[in-house]
């Protein structure tokens, strides 16, 4: 899959083998297992980080895929996109309850 914006890139490793998502909502259509590592971009810095230690907001705002999802190092700012959006704030365990509520 080719990558136009690293805000929303992001990979999953399963085994020996890498994936790589332009969104993170086509990642959570993948259904990625807890055995897989995922890693997702912090949409201000645009560097990866494991997928548990971000915090994902799902709004109303463009991405790659229209998913409206973007991940964030800080709770702080999460929370902002998240209030100016119409936007929730969750864990990345927490992202199918996302996935299945509308922004």
């Amino acid at each position: 899959m080719e990558v136009h914006d690293l805000r929303f890139a992001c990979e999953r490793l399963r085994g020996g083998a890498s994936r790589v998502y332009d969104s993170i909502e086509c990642l959570l259509q993948d259904r990625p297992s807890g055995r897989d590592r995922v890693y997702l971009p912090d949409y201000d810095s645009r560097a990866l980080f494991t997928a548990e230690s971000l915090w994902v907001v799902r709004g109303r705002f463009p991405t790659p895929m229209g998913g409206g999802f973007a991940a964030f190092a800080s709770r702080a700012a999460a929370e902002d996109v998240a209030s100016r959006t119409a936007g929730r704030v969750a864990r990345w365990s927490e992202t199918p309850d996302l996935l299945r509520s509308a922004p």
